[in-house]
């Protein structure tokens, strides 16, 4: 027998089936149990659910968060390196400049160093050559002012005998200037001493010279008539008078005393005559070739004087002294112009020998601290594709020298050297025909941009 209670059909035997009743009830039960443990799990189930979409969603506002952190820090440590890495360049070009620049400073003292142990070398050799040529010089000299002392005896002996007077016989003496004879008598002596004097004086006084113009030009006239048959002992006092005064005279005042300085250049100057440019006294010798390189027009005479100051500056400490103190450097600034090839690779080879180190050098330094030497500096740069290249690496050594001296940047900016200078350095093969030059001048300006600093 078979009961549908609207949910399943169950099957039993009708001898051993229970009441109906309570078997559907425990179903029910059950099937509430069940229904209601299921809302609970699935209650549960929801809440966790929930929960679980909740936090997945706080996850993933943690991970766009962080993301987005890690994206920002990313960026700063890459800007951050990036900036690094460019100071880190800069530095290091910075250091290599640096580096290089050294590295040439000592490459060109190192070529400094062996030009200047070459000349001091060659120079040793001359001096040797110059000190056995001079007591060759010395002894012949001694012989032949012994020889000429015993022929001048001999001469005065046989004058004295034919100028005796006979007993009945009036002795007429002749009048004679105190520069005609070198036998003189004892006014002559004091006229040449009052002459010495009187010439000394007016070299002093030349410090005011607005009251000694007139007569001065008057004196320098007539010293140009004196100098043939000056008396020896007169000879140092009249070329130092002569050179203050031509010192003294203006362009104009020469142009009109042509002919006295063209009188006294000849004589300064005559040859085979041992006095003034040929004389042995070096102080005389020196004043006499200062007053040549201002009175001398010809080329040829002022390129052998020069040449001949240059030797005797390089013997003697002496004659470099007399140079500096009676504005030598002065003169030679003025000689620079016209350029001429001869006269300025000696004016320059003069100018270098002053400027080593000695105790000197702080005269030729002030010598040079001046618009007309760094004007002739200039000028002389402005022709330098008319010059020599070992001229133009001698005047360089003189800038780079003058540039380490940090009052003369007023001179070298003065002047408007450093555009000068930067303008060779342009110049096409400089560095590969030229690479001492190109140095120096890279040196001189480095020198001048440090104090600019």
């Amino acid at each position: 027998m078979s009961k549908n209670n609207g949910k399943r059909i169950v099957w039993v035997r009708q001898e051993d089936s229970p009441s109906p009743e309570p078997v559907e009830q425990m179903v029910l039960s059950e099937l509430v149990k069940i229904r209601d443990q299921l809302k609970v799990q699935l209650s549960c189930v929801a809440e966790r659910e929930t929960a679980l979409r909740e936090r997945e969603e706080r996850m993933n506002e943690l991970e766009g968060l962080l993301a987005s952190t890690q994206e920002s820090l990313t960026h700063y440590i890459e800007q951050e390196v990036q900036r690094r890495l460019k100071e880190y360049q800069k530095e290091m070009e910075k250091m290599e400049q640096n580096f290089q620049l050294k590295v040439k400073e000592n490459q060109r003292l190192k070529s400094s160093f062996e030009t200047i142990r070459t000349a001091n070398k060659n120079m040793k050799q001359q001096m040797d050559t110059l000190k056995t040529e001079k007591d060759r010089l010395v002894s012949q000299l001694s012989s032949t002012q012994g020889r000429l002392r015993s022929v001048q005896r001999k001469v005065e002996h046989s004058h004295r005998l034919r100028t005796t007077p006979q007993p009945n016989q009036v002795s007429v003496s002749t009048q004679t200037l105190p520069w005609s004879s070198p036998l003189s008598t004892p006014s002559t002596i004091v006229s040449i001493q009052v002459t010495s004097l009187l010439m000394t004086l007016v070299t002093e006084a030349l410090s005011n010279p607005d009251k000694l113009k007139p007569p001065v030009k008057k004196l320098l006239q007539l010293s140009s008539q004196l100098l043939p048959s000056l008396d020896p002992s007169l000879e140092l006092p009249c070329v130092q008078f002569l050179y203050c005064v031509l010192m003294q005279t203006s362009k104009q005042e020469k142009s009109q005393l042509t002919t006295t300085l063209r009188r006294i250049t000849e004589q300064l100057y005559q040859q085979n005559v041992c006095r003034f440019y040929r004389s042995s006294d070096l102080i005389v010798l020196t004043f006499s070739m200062l007053a040549i390189l201002i009175t001398a027009s010809q080329v040829d005479v002022v390129c052998e004087v020069l040449h001949k100051l240059k030797d005797t500056l390089s013997e003697s400490g002496q004659c470099r002294e007399l140079f500096l103190t009676n504005s030598g450097v002065e003169q030679l600034v003025t000689l620079a112009h016209p350029v001429n090839k001869v006269t300025v690779t000696l004016i320059v080879d003069i100018l270098l020998q002053l400027s080593v180190e000695s105790s000197l050098l702080p005269r030729f330094l002030k010598a040079c601290a001046s618009d007309e030497w760094f004007s002739m500096a200039v000028h002389i740069l402005s022709h330098h594709s008319f010059l020599q290249l070992h001229t133009l690496d001698k005047l360089s050594i003189l800038l780079q020298r003058l540039s380490k001296v940090k009052n003369y940047k007023r001179y070298f900016e003065g002047s408007k050297m450093p555009a000068l200078l930067k303008k060779i350095l342009a110049t096409d093969g400089l560095q590969a025909q030229a690479p001492f030059l190109a140095l120096n001048l890279q040196s001189t300006l480095m020198n001048l941009t440090v104090y600019s600093l």
